[in-house]
């Protein structure tokens, strides 16, 4: 008898956003939450939930890999910023000082 095979995506939704608000909460939470998104429409919808939002850890966010990736306007951490995120607040802070501090050297 041959078995079926299974894929995360056919569980449950709420084990699902179990799982999600688990790896948000991780210590590498938002790089980890990033490449969840890349796995499935399901997690794409799943992180635009305001309670994982909320939860993802910024945690071992270095922001000298490139302010590019924190200003745009539709990435992660401006949704978890627009959620009440404080930790994407000051990330949003730290990039916002970064880059104008670049301008007037520059």
């Amino acid at each position: 008898m041959k078995r079926q095979q299974l894929m995360i995506t056919d569980l449950h939704f709420d084990v699902l956003k179990l799982i999600t608000l688990l790896v948000a909460k991780s210590s590498h939470g938002a790089a980890d939450l990033a490449r969840l998104l890349s796995v499935s429409r399901l997690f794409m919808v799943l992180s635009d939930d305001k309670e994982i939002l909320q939860a993802v850890a910024f945690d071992n966010v270095n922001l000298s890999s490139g302010l590019q990736y924190f200003q745009n306007i539709k990435g992660l951490v401006y949704r978890c910023a627009q959620a009440g995120n404080a930790a994407a607040r000051y990330m949003l802070g730290k990039t916002l000082i970064l880059s104008s501090s670049k301008l007037l050297v520059g």
